[in-house]
């Protein structure tokens, strides 16, 4: 049994801090340095929760097995929590969609956010290496360790691959709650509180199907006021949102806003694209990467012969091609668009044609993924 709880720790712990990661870094539009330092107060937490569990004074006190089902009780209702107020964190804050959020900000909203988990986790381990001290066998801290390793593992395939691509973060929350609550059950002593438990999961189960879809979409709609959400998906990249204002329709990813219809901003595009193109005598071979389809409606009104758009993201492209606006405007049904569904530096190292212009559309360089088109070695390719 001691097994099957801790894959199931791992598991759960991995899933719920993947969740709670993917929702903060939509409201501080993140980078690096933000996962930084939410996983570094993660860490912080799961230290300090092995500290104060392993205290000699507490272990003489507390009921082992009791307790250790506890941490798994906080841990699922904690996060479901957390999830509310991330979603209302930027309205708390008055702060308007795609506004940036300082460093100070961020350290103190993800510690009040990751450190108290982190403290279940860590509490999770030591009371866990208690309990395979009780039992027959070697190298009991390895023992923990390994399968709440393995449980990782698992739920990292499976929250990324399975989970996060067909439901939504408060629904996902739900599943985990009672995940944890059942699990906390199985270990309890007590028959009552075993009931209790059952009872627990069965009214998160209704409450989580009657409510949770209708709280996503309202706790969603408070990232973005003034906005009328059509879409929101998650891909394994981000999350993207379509979302309409007035006669407008915008396209945020992981908060930011990165394609206005129909107005895009005109000088942006005679500058970057008509400009260009007025550079070469005859375009007729053209290579975009990146731009979110930004571009796409201007380089197509030049006569190019072909015009190879390259976009990272799969759901992004998907996303475009149902919500362009409007619709008869949509360069997706030129003959002359094709689209490859690839990152954009490998798509430079394995292809040989050669291309009358390129244009490298990405973002600022504030991620690791964006930076790597701002190096001698991107532009030596292209």
């Amino acid at each position: 049994m001691l097994n099957a709880v801790f894959l199931l720790a791992g598991f759960i712990a991995v899933s719920i801090q993947t969740l709670l990661l993917r929702e903060l870094l939509v409201v501080f539009q993140g980078n690096e340095i933000s996962i930084g330092v939410m996983l570094s107060q993660w860490l912080l937490g799961v230290a300090a929760g092995s500290w104060l569990a392993g205290r000699p004074a507490w272990l003489a006190r507390l009921p082992l097995r009791g307790s250790l089902g506890l941490t798994f009780l906080g841990i699922g209702a904690y996060a479901q929590g957390m999830l509310f107020f991330i979603r209302y964190l930027r309205s708390l804050l008055g702060v308007l969609p795609g506004e940036g959020l300082s460093l100070t900000i961020l350290f103190f909203s993800s510690g009040l956010i990751f450190i108290p988990l982190g403290i279940f986790i860590g509490a999770q381990y030591a009371l866990g290496v208690r309990w395979a001290e009780s039992l027959p066998g070697k190298y009991p801290a390895a023992r923990i360790y390994l399968w709440e390793a393995l449980g990782y593992l698992l739920g990292g395939l499976v929250f990324t691959g399975l989970l996060l691509l067909r439901l939504a973060a408060l629904p996902l929350g739900a599943g985990f709650l009672v995940l944890s609550v059942l699990t906390a059950g199985g270990l309890f002593p007590r028959r009552r509180e075993k009931l209790l438990s059952l009872a627990a999961a069965i009214l998160a189960i209704f409450l989580g199907w009657r409510y949770a879809p209708s709280l996503e979409l309202r706790t969603q709609e408070a990232l973005y006021p003034g906005h009328h959400l059509q879409a929101v998906y998650q891909s394994p990249y981000g999350q993207h949102v379509v979302a309409d204002q007035e006669h407008s329709r915008a396209f945020f990813f992981d908060g930011l806003p990165t394609l206005t219809f129909p107005y895009p901003d005109q000088a942006r595009i005679e500058n970057t694209i008509h400009l260009s193109l007025l550079f070469h005598p005859s375009p007729r071979q053209v290579l975009l990467i990146g731009s979110a389809g930004e571009f796409l409606p201007a380089i197509l009104q030049h006569p190019v012969e072909s015009l190879d758009y390259v976009e990272l993201d799969p759901w992004l492209v998907r996303l475009l091609r149902q919500y362009w606006l409007p619709a008869s405007d949509s360069p997706f049904p030129d003959p002359r668009l094709i689209v490859h569904e690839q990152d954009g530096r490998q798509f430079l190292k394995n292809t040989r044609p050669a291309y009358d212009v390129i244009f490298l559309a990405v973002s600022l360089p504030i991620t690791l993924t964006q930076n790597r088109y701002y190096t001698r070695e991107c532009f030596q390719l292209a």
